[in-house]
C-alpha cells in the first residue's frame, strides 16, 4: 500500500512540475506592451461556438413556436409574410424565400430551414394560417 502511495505523489509531482514548466515558458514567450510595436499581433484565438452543419435542436424548436405563433395571428398567406418580417413581431425576423427546389426556406440572424427540417408537413403551415378561428365567448347566453 506504501508503494502504491508513492508512486501516485511520485506521479502527481511530476505533473506539477510539468505544469509549472509549461506556464513559465509560456509566459516567457507572451508579448510585453512594448515589445510589440513593431511585430505582428497572432491572429485571434478560435471562437468557441463552431458552424454546425444543419440546424441546432433548440433553433428549431424556437423557430416552430414562433412560426405556429405567426400562424395563429395572422389570417392569411400575405399577412403571415407581413408579421414574419416585422421585428416587433417575431423578434429577430423571420424571412421567408423560395429554394431552388420550390421549398420555402425559413430564416433569421442565428440560422435557416425548410419548412421540412422543421417539423412541418407540406401544406401544414397554410393550413394553420387559413384554419377559421373560433372564439369562445364565455358570458350568458341571450
Amino acid at each position: 500500500m506504501a508503494e502504491t502511495w508513492k508512486a501516485h505523489v511520485e506521479k502527481y509531482n511530476g505533473l506539477v512540475e510539468r505544469y509549472n514548466a509549461l506556464r513559465q515558458s509560456r509566459q516567457a514567450q507572451a508579448p510585453t506592451a512594448g515589445s510589440t510595436s513593431g511585430a505582428v499581433m497572432p491572429a485571434a484565438p478560435p471562437t468557441a461556438t463552431t458552424v454546425t452543419s444543419g440546424p441546432t435542436p433548440d433553433w428549431v424548436a424556437s423557430m416552430q413556436r414562433r412560426l405556429r405563433a405567426a400562424a395563429k395571428a395572422t389570417g392569411n398567406w400575405a399577412q403571415f409574410t407581413t408579421y414574419l418580417q416585422s421585428a416587433t413581431q417575431t423578434n429577430p425576423p423571420i424571412r421567408r424565400r423560395q429554394g431552388a427546389d420550390g421549398k420555402y426556406i425559413y430564416s433569421d440572424k442565428h440560422g435557416q430551414a425548410t419548412a421540412a427540417e422543421l417539423g412541418f408537413k407540406a401544406g401544414e403551415l397554410k393550413q394553420l394560417i387559413e384554419a377559421p378561428i373560433h372564439h369562445q365567448y364565455k358570458g350568458p347566453k341571450h
